[in-house]
């Protein structure tokens, strides 16, 4: 998908494999063989939904009004890809339309759970520590010196 001022583009693929990295790179080639951007952050995300992994890349690349980025979503030997590259601006401007196609995308294979009766777990021990390192290392990544963390 395109823009009407041609400023901002979507791609989604489904590409087979079990490398999201190795996915995301080969959806690039098919969307654009000339794609040469190299990763300036590899952010893995937690898996939630069923999804075996998640994988989100932020592009370096020397225009600071652009922004490229990738999300890989793994599921039973398939990765699911959403390629995004565009102006800044534009993407600030059509935030909505972006947020509707990335959380529109059903992945149709996936069972969706439903938790109707299912007591939730405390965020306890392990699950406590994993939790607690990721938010620790987006506050890193996004250079954030505090945060308040409220889990309901």
């Amino acid at each position: 998908m395109t823009s009407l001022d041609d400023d901002l583009t979507i791609h989604v693929l489904a590409v087979e494999g079990f490398d999201v990295e190795a996915a995301i790179v080969d959806a690039w080639v098919l969307v654009d063989p000339e794609f040469d951007l190299e990763p300036r952050d590899v952010i893995e995300q937690p898996a939630t939904g069923g999804l075996e992994k998640v994988i989100l890349i932020v592009y370096d690349n020397d225009d600071e009004s652009r922004v490229v980025l990738a999300v890989g979503q793994l599921f039973q030997g398939v990765v699911y890809v959403l390629l995004t590259a565009g102006d800044v601006t534009a993407f600030q401007q059509r935030q909505s339309q972006v947020n509707i196609v990335a959380t529109g995308f059903d992945i149709t294979a996936l069972e969706r759970e439903n938790l109707t009766g299912v007591e939730p777990l405390r965020l306890t021990g392990e699950l406590l520590a994993q939790f607690e390192a990721y938010v620790v290392g987006a506050m890193k990544r996004f250079d954030i010196p505090g945060a308040a963390v409220s889990v309901v």
